[in-house]
């Protein structure tokens, strides 16, 4: 129809009629029917438009840009302060280049660790200096590998069970281009609110002097570095640690160096004040969560013939098994899952006073120990029954005898690389008929120390 009217309205008789009301419907008709310039759609193979987003901050740092996004994002920061009603007094930390969620976990603890000191040292009298302690911190890593992981940080934080762990109020998320950079903005909870959470209830499972734990950070250093020598290593608990100087012992053939393993040890370096419990709690916590991350940066930054692994000692959890599993379990292990940190660590969970009985779970648990009956269920496949080289064991010496196996002299953290088990899983493969029956490590474990705990009761 339009190439129609076109036709006519060109027709050189047409033009020199003198019917100007017709030319001007005819017009009218022409650019009614012909369809606006539109420019052609184009698709980039290989990347989606949110990764091309979220990729837009750090192409700014990689620019040289860097200054100007960062106090684009204070302007945008003091914008959403204004638009809220509350006063512009956060705290921004700029980290331009940290792109792995491993290394911004651990920034966030840092925050947190010095709001947690903050709080427990400060003057509950001076309401300015409360003010000051809690104000908002603004963590921002416009170079995140994968800046969504701030989301699923923030939810884990968010939770009824960190809030309260951690002393935390909210922990809120704005990524590009809602932001000029991508950043996780934390509020925490006033002196006055954990103070009086303290008085009303003692939630926070600290019972008197019991929680405190007098052992130096050097003194929980060398007996965790006997236990490995002498129990971990003696008995070849673990098939690739024979010391501390040797670890991830037997896997050259599939590229790991033999290295050491790397103890290192946290305090709140405080003493008891019964009026300041439940900020010691928080405090507490947090030391523990921040060393757990800075020593897994340290561990994953560092060569393999250095450091095959690292165990965190924390003395002050010693008399407090149920609060050191909480923290591993609603803490450490969600932000581990948060930063899809599974794909470069493992760890393990060890106490003093460790029982599987006490978590309560019947199937397999990250960082935990394998629940007894499961142990049990792996010896009737390899043996049979329980009634070995006819030695009888029951299921409470089972029991004694697997938690034996996570018993260290302080509560402890045990960090590993996620490369070395992968190693030791392609090891054991190549190793054909000679390989390892499946779990045969929990069952050889639970019947060694079975032995053992049977000969030093005779003694």
């Amino acid at each position: 129809m339009s190439l129609a009217l076109h036709s006519i309205y060109m027709n050189k008789g047409f033009c020199k009629t003198n019917d100007r009301k017709m030319k001007i419907v005819f017009l009218l008709l022409l650019l009614n029917k012909v369809s606006p310039f539109q420019f052609p759609k184009i698709k980039f193979v290989g990347i989606s438009s949110k990764d091309a987003l979220d990729d837009v901050p750090k192409r700014h740092i990689e620019m040289g840009e860097g200054e100007h996004l960062r106090q684009s994002l204070e302007k945008h920061l003091r914008s959403q302060e204004s638009l809220s009603g509350d006063p512009p007094h956060s705290s921004l930390r700029w980290e331009p280049y940290l792109q792995g969620s491993c290394d911004v976990a651990n920034v966030l603890f840092q925050e947190i660790v010095q709001i947690a000191r903050a709080r427990y040292h400060c003057n509950s009298d001076s309401k300015n200096l409360d003010t000051q302690i809690t104000s908002p911190r603004v963590v921002s890593c416009p170079s995140m590998s994968r800046p969504t992981d701030l989301e699923s940080i923030a939810t884990v934080l968010r939770s009824d069970k960190c809030k309260m762990l951690l002393g935390l109020e909210d922990a809120a998320v704005e990524l590009y281009p809602a932001s000029p950079s991508p950043y996780l903005r934390l509020t925490f909870s006033t002196v006055e609110k954990t103070q009086k959470t303290s008085v009303e209830g003692n939630e926070t499972g600290v019972e008197g002097n019991e929680s405190l734990h007098t052992v130096s950070c050097e003194a929980a250093i060398h007996a965790t570095k006997n236990w490995v020598d002498n129990f971990l290593g003696k008995y070849n608990l673990c098939p690739y640690t024979s010391s501390v100087s040797k670890a991830a012992v037997g896997l050259t053939t599939v590229g790991v160096p033999v290295g050491h393993v790397h103890v290192v040890a946290g305090s709140t370096n405080i003493t008891d004040d019964p009026k300041k419990r439940r900020d010691y709690y928080i405090l507490r916590v947090a030391e523990l969560v921040n060393e757990f991350w800075s020593e897994t940066v340290t561990l994953l930054k560092s060569p393999e013939s250095d450091w095959a692994t690292s165990l965190v000692v924390f003395p002050e959890f010693d008399n407090d098994f149920d609060s050191f599993v909480d923290v591993c379990d609603n803490v450490v292990q969600p932000i581990i899952a948060a930063t899809s940190s599974t794909d470069y660590i493992g760890r393990a969970w060890f106490h003093p006073k460790y029982d599987a009985d006490t978590v309560g779970h019947t199937s397999v648990v990250p960082g935990h120990a394998v629940p007894h009956k499961m142990v049990q269920q792996f010896i009737d496949k390899v043996y049979g029954s329980l009634n070995l080289r006819g030695n009888k064991m029951t299921l409470s010496e089972l029991a004694i005898a697997n938690n034996k196996v996570r018993m260290t002299p302080h509560a402890t953290i045990n960090i590993l690389r996620r490369s070395q088990l992968t190693a030791a899983a392609e090891y054991e493969k190549g190793l054909g008929e000679k390989k390892p029956k499946p779990n045969s490590i929990y069952v050889r474990n639970a019947l060694k120390l079975n032995e053992i705990l049977k000969g030093d009761a005779k003694k």
